[in-house]
């Protein structure tokens, strides 16, 4: 289940890039090899060797999810601008820096509180989607204005 995880979402990055209907299908597969390692991870079944696999999809996922969806609303123009954040660059930086913490440690917590386990999933998933928006938000405002740091 790891490895396949970590090979579904590897394969989605790969695909993420291409505009169109094969981008979405690449996003589609990174989203679920995200939501497979976050279980995996989540899971106190899984042996520390095996995490690896899953905190690696979920990294893939993340760049996969971002970039991937970024380039698509750069690749449509004026279309999707509507997954478009209503924040600026930088405040989009900020979400994206202050959420990614918070999404590790809802995993953490996931794997050592039994009892929450399932309740704590939906939130790490629901703050993937946080951490994602606002990372594709700032790499579709920093494109468009042309720099190359959020700050700059």
């Amino acid at each position: 289940m790891n490895t396949f995880a970590m090979v579904i979402t590897v394969a989605g990055t790969g695909f993420c890039y291409i505009p169109g209907f094969w981008g979405w299908l690449g996003i589609a597969m990174a989203i679920t090899g995200v939501i497979i390692g976050i279980i995996g991870i989540t899971s106190v079944k899984t042996s520390p060797g095996n995490l690896g696999m899953d905190v690696a999809s979920w990294i893939y996922g993340v760049i996969a999810l971002s970039v991937g969806t970024g380039f698509q609303i750069k690749y449509a123009a004026p279309d999707l601008d509507y997954l478009l954040l209503p924040v600026s660059e930088q405040s989009a930086f900020i979400i994206f820096a202050v959420l990614i913490p918070l999404f590790i440690a809802i995993q953490i917590m996931a794997r050592k509180r039994w009892r929450w386990r399932y309740a704590l999933i939906a939130v790490a998933v629901i703050l993937y989607f946080a951490v994602c928006s606002s990372a594709w938000t700032a790499i579709t405002l920093i494109d468009r204005a042309k720099k190359i740091l959020p700050f700059l």
